[in-house]
């Protein structure tokens, strides 16, 4: 976690490229509403990365390889993607015995 800059509070994690349709935004809007011991962390690179308002809630880690690294340290997995293929961020997360909220 400290190699992350990650705090000790809960962990809800939002891993997917920064685009419209995976809705980074929406994610940051649903932070404002945490409690006080829980963060967001983003973690991921694209075209939003620039755009995105900042929130104490919210930690923004940008690209890390490999994401799933991630998922040891999450308490639930949010997937805010409009517009998902196989979803393997979200079968990632399964798998790693994360919960999910998509």
């Amino acid at each position: 976690r400290s190699h992350f800059g990650l705090s000790e509070k809960k962990i809800c994690l939002w891993c997917h490229r920064l685009s419209y349709e995976k809705h980074p935004k929406k994610a940051i809007a649903i932070a404002e509403h945490l409690p006080a011991d829980w963060q967001l962390v983003i973690a991921g690179d694209g075209q939003l990365r620039d755009t995105l308002p900042t929130h104490p809630n919210v930690r923004l880690l940008g690209r890390v390889d490999p994401p799933g690294v991630l998922l040891q340290w999450a308490n639930v997995f949010l997937s805010t993607a409009e517009h998902e293929g196989f979803g393997l961020a979200v079968a990632e997360a399964i798998a790693a015995h994360v919960p999910v909220v998509s």
